[in-house]
């Protein structure tokens, strides 16, 4: 048995999980407009309008109503796994950058965990060069691609030591979230 052609993206690239976006969406607009369709066509009070008869147009109509709702269970489906593979709802991401990331999230909660009595303990000197370790090791990480930059992108501004911390530049934060060039 032959294996099936990969599905091609407008780009000429395999297909993406995002590249499925549009055509969900697209397939929740066009159940939409069959189920407007229905009820223009056969939610009518006379039967000299119907073309086909009453317990076909309530079939049609039922149909239509079910693939809305399996149309919205696979849009829900879709931005979940979204979340999922950006690392949010519990599943890590993937490759260097989600090391890196695990990493800093693990040298922060060390930095809170330590006793807050004297700021210059040597436990807490340990906790901080833990935590500007890892957040330079995430400065100097370029992405591989647009997405991973994202991803970065959305951490960094989610977390207080890109955001509350001001010792860094904007060329330093440009390069942090730039891809690195392909050979």
């Amino acid at each position: 048995m032959n294996a099936a052609a990969p599905l091609i993206n407008p780009a000429g690239e395999k297909i993406r999980f995002t590249d499925l976006e549009p055509l969900i969406c697209d397939a929740a607009n066009m159940v939409d407009v069959l189920l407007e369709n229905c009820e223009t066509h056969f939610a009518k009070s006379d039967d000299a309008s119907i073309i086909i008869t009453a317990t076909e147009a309530n079939r049609v109509f039922f149909i239509a109503s079910q693939a809305e709702l399996l149309v919205g269970k696979v849009k829900k489906a879709y931005y979940e796994a979204w979340d999922n593979e950006r690392g949010e709802g519990g599943l890590p991401i993937a490759g260097q950058l989600g090391t890196l990331i695990a990493a800093h999230v693990v040298a922060l909660a060390a930095y809170d965990a330590t006793p807050g009595d004297d700021p210059k303990s040597p436990a807490v000197a340990r906790a901080n060069a833990l935590v500007t370790k890892t957040r330079q090791a995430l400065f100097d990480h370029r992405p591989t691609n647009m997405a991973e930059a994202a991803r970065k992108g959305e951490f960094m501004a989610s977390c207080r030591t890109f955001i509350e911390w001001d010792d860094f530049d904007q060329v330093q934060l440009i390069n942090a979230l730039t891809p690195k060039e392909r050979p």
